[in-house]
This record gives structure tokens, C-alpha cells and sequence, in this order.
């Protein structure tokens, strides 16, 4: 999971245009974008310290590429909690372990 959300950092910053610098200090008052993806679990849980949740909320008024990646990690939440209601049918799980069978024989 962790890589998958350091690949989806990546693009994101290749998309917006910003730029991934092995300089990225920030100071006490600050978050970098990296900060960011590594507290949007904390913050959409709601779990940080006041004065870190009004340094996350600061970024994200300023960067349009960090608001973007937490909006699409609130959609991917949702979507999963959807899946989760979604009855799974005795056919489906069958054809799905048969498919899953037959490809690791290959």
C-alpha cells in the first residue's frame, strides 16, 4: 500500500509539474508536499495535533497538486467502502478462483 501511494505521489508530481528536490527542508511553521502524502491518513482520520492539522490545511490552500492527491485518496476511501456493501455471488467468487487458478499454472 505504501508503495502504491509513494507511485501515485510521483505522477502527481510529474502531473502538476512540481518538482521532487532531495533539498525539501521545511521549516516548524511548514509541510512539504512529501509531509503531506505521508500525514493524509492522519489528516483524513482526523487524527492530527491542532497546529499539524492547520499546517496541513495551509499547504493545501496553496497547493493545488497536494489538494488534488487528497481528494482522489477521500474518493478512493469511498469507493472501497461501496465494494465492501456489494454482495459477492457463490458464481462470481467460483469464476474468479478458477481464473486465479488456471493463471498461476501458466
Amino acid at each position: 500500500m505504501i508503495t502504491r501511494a509513494r507511485a501515485l505521489f510521483r505522477r502527481l508530481l510529474q502531473r502538476t509539474g512540481m518538482k521532487k528536490t532531495k533539498t525539501d527542508i521545511t521549516t516548524s511553521d511548514e509541510l512539504s508536499c512529501k509531509e503531506i502524502v505521508e500525514l493524509v491518513t492522519n489528516y483524513l482520520e482526523q487524527s492530527l495535533l491542532p497546529e499539524t492539522r492547520v499546517q496541513f490545511e495551509t499547504h493545501l490552500a496553496a497547493c493545488p497538486g497536494c489538494t488534488n492527491y487528497v481528494e482522489q485518496v477521500r474518493t478512493t476511501i469511498s469507493m472501497l467502502r461501496h465494494l465492501t456493501e456489494e454482495p459477492v455471488f457463490p458464481e462470481t467468487k467460483q469464476e474468479l478462483l478458477e481464473v486465479f487458478r488456471s493463471w498461476r499454472k501458466e
